[in-house]
């Protein structure tokens, strides 16, 4: 029996590898990222709000202002790992608690669980030998720990959204092992836990949902094979509803609105982004089948074609559709490998439930059959006990079919899930289709086990052929991270700080300076006032007029918000085209009321909003001047002479 010291010795071993070998610690100082969302939240936490700073001149790139504070919008779940770090230190006054140790840690617990769920041998059984006979389980523990693509991940610049990227593929990886476990050793407390984690997991990434949702679907599944009674599978899925509400709670908190998870009110430069993510973006009204096309080319034949910075390029990958679409892709993800064994994994899956309804309507008990040594170990001949009874404990033998089958349904579930949502999302990214990671782990185990299940037992020497079987696996591994490649620009090394820089940028300080506005409205040849963020007004040249797909400002709680608007110079502009001009504060759009022209330009009037959490304090207003069908990465057609508004009678300044 492998003892938890020794499972804790190597779970360190291999995270110290995963955080030197890939180059996030390079050496003991420099232990720090310098890029800050995560840390600016814990920090929050620790003064006990969840704004990140109550004063607009604070945001940054990529933050949101929204109910009267700066918000962070990769997640709470990693801050919240971060906190007992965080307050150890700021109790103990010993500096900033570095943020790879922090992931470190959660590393060693991902894979601390994983060894202990996947390559520890059944209880009385000796480790070498099980080991040497049976090594598909450590293989695949082996696989989810040192992932190929998640390694390549851990290469790069390593910010935020790689982090977040980072922490999401070890929760799903998590809820995984979770899952066989109560599978092993159910019980209601632990199906309950199971339930519940599962729905926290969104915390981390939105993403994980369809991991949760998978989840909490093939426990249920398994739950309802043993006969357990309704009310008991109710309460799971209540569990995870609870879950699920806490985050639509905390989404409506932190950004006015359940479903808004801050990716279409944070500001950033990229002005086609904004417009894509505000207004309409081109590819969701992509035809399903050249969206699955691209789809599929990113996830298996990109291979080393990539983009970097030069997000709107054409031709990175076979199969790219022409649409206009934000595309990030640089480092190397999956190949053809991961679809064959995803097809072979899927299949047996579909195979063994077809067979074992067969079975079960030939009188058999639906188990779609147990191996001798699975016998031998003590499982029923049903893979699913009586009420209140285990499903089939581990045999001596590998996994047993109802394990091998509950792999191929959940990455069959979550899979789905993340390609039919990624099928119409306006951005994507390399780091995105690591959020398929813990899925295709999963398939790759099933097959490990599907092909030692086929050959063992047809060869004269068992334990020879678990080697070369091993020996197969390793090389491929290895082929894998030795093809791993990262672009030039998005490497890692460069984005680490040290405790007195990092702690020289930890607190958001923008506070002390009073932010105000013009009397009413900004026209040309105005500057913004002191203490604004760079990204207010950002869109909008003040001094030529000229603006791109979408403008980003500040404004007061509004009555009436009024844009004076011309074409551009050369610009052919007929009547009709001013109605595509759009504003939204917020997620709301605001209703246009009228067009009308005089001498100094069309004059566009729209009502404020109607929401009351728009009505209070300073907001974050969007100004739309081109269509899905224009969208370029460019300047639009018009010119933005004024903008000018009324503020609500019941309104505050915010200041």
């Amino acid at each position: 029996m492998l003892k938890p010291f020794a499972i804790l010795y190597f779970s360190l071993v291999l995270a110290a590898g995963v955080l030197v070998g890939t180059g996030l610690v390079v050496d003991l100082e420099h232990l720090y990222s310098d890029s800050l969302g995560y840390r600016w939240q814990t920090q929050a936490f620790l003064e006990g709000r969840v704004a990140l700073s109550e004063h607009p001149g604070d945001v940054a790139w990529d933050l949101a202002w929204a109910n009267g504070g700066v918000q962070q919008v990769w997640g709470l779940g990693a801050p919240l790992w971060r906190l007992p770090f965080e307050a150890v230190t700021e109790w103990t006054g010993s500096g900033p608690f570095p943020d790879r140790i922090a992931f470190g840690i959660a590393v060693v617990a991902v894979f601390f669980l994983v060894i202990a769920v996947f390559a520890v041998p059944p209880r009385g059984a000796a480790v070498g030998a099980y080991w040497k006979q049976y090594p598909e389980g450590v293989c695949f523990a082996f696989l989810l720990m040192l992932f190929p693509p998640f390694l390549g991940l851990c290469r790069t610049r390593f910010l935020v959204y790689e982090e977040a990227a980072a922490y999401a593929y070890l929760t799903g990886v998590a809820l995984l092992a979770g899952l066989v476990l109560f599978v092993r050793k159910p019980s209601l407390a632990g199906y309950l836990a199971l339930c519940l984690i599962a729905g926290l997991a969104a915390f981390v990434r939105p993403t994980l949902v369809f991991y949760g949702g998978a989840t909490v679907l093939t426990a249920g599944l398994w739950a309802w094979h043993w006969r357990w009674p309704l009310g008991k599978l109710a309460l799971g899925a209540g569990a995870f509803a609870f879950a699920i509400g806490l985050l639509l709670v905390s989404n409506h908190d932190r950004f006015g609105s359940a479903m808004e998870f801050g990716h279409t009110i944070n500001l950033n430069g990229i002005d086609p982004m904004r417009f894509a993510t505000r207004f309409e973006a081109p590819f969701t009204s992509e035809p399903p089948v050249s969206a699955a096309r691209e789809l599929a080319g990113g996830l298996f034949f990109g291979g080393n074609r990539f983009n970097g910075f030069d997000s709107f390029a054409e031709d990175i990958l076979p199969g790219q559709s022409a649409t206009h679409r934000w595309r990030e892709y640089y480092f190397t993800t999956y190949d053809l490998s991961y679809l064959l064994m995803l097809g072979i994994a899927w299949g047996w899956g579909i195979w063994w439930r077809v067979e074992g309804r067969r079975r079960k309507g030939e009188g058999e008990d639906g188990s779609a059959g147990v191996s001798p040594a699975e016998e031998r170990a003590g499982c029923p001949r049903s893979d699913y006990a009586t009420k209140g009874r285990a499903g089939c404990p581990r045999s001596r033998g590998g996994a047993a079919r109802s394990e091998i089958g509950m792999l191929a349904l959940w990455s069959a579930v979550a899979a789905t899930g993340l390609f039919v949502f990624y099928l119409r999302v306006p951005v994507m990214s390399s780091r995105y289709l690591l959020d398929f990671g813990p899925a295709f782990g999963a398939v790759v185990g099933a097959f490990l086990f599907i092909v030692m299940r086929y050959v063992r037992g047809r060869f004269r020497h068992e334990g020879r052929t678990a080697m070369v079987f091993c020996a197969f696996f390793l090389v491929w591994w290895g082929w894998q991270v030795g093809t791993l490649r990262v672009a030039d620009d998005m490497r890692g090394g460069r984005s680490v700080l040290t405790a007195e820089q990092v702690a020289a940028r930890s607190v958001l300080d923008s506070s002390a300076m009073e932010v105000r506005h013009h009397s009413n409205g900004y026209r040309i040849g105005d500057s913004a006032e002191p203490g604004w963020p760079w990204l207010h007004l950002h869109g909008w040249n003040l001094q030529s007029g000229r603006t791109t797909a979408a403008a980003a400002l500040f404004v007061p709680p509004l009555e009436r918000l009024t844009l004076t608007v011309a074409p551009a110079e050369a610009a052919e502009v007929a009547s009709g085209d001013y109605e595509i001009i759009r504003a939204k504060v917020g997620v709301e759009f605001l209703e246009r009321e009228s067009i009308e022209e005089t001498p100094e330009g069309v004059e566009i009037t729209f009502a404020g909003p109607r929401r009351k959490v728009y009505r209070e304090g300073f907001q974050t207003a969007f100004l739309g001047f081109t269509t899905a069908d224009e969208l370029h990465d460019g300047e639009s057609r018009f010119r933005l002479l004024k903008v000018e508004w009324d503020e609500a009678k019941n309104g505050r300044d915010g200041s």
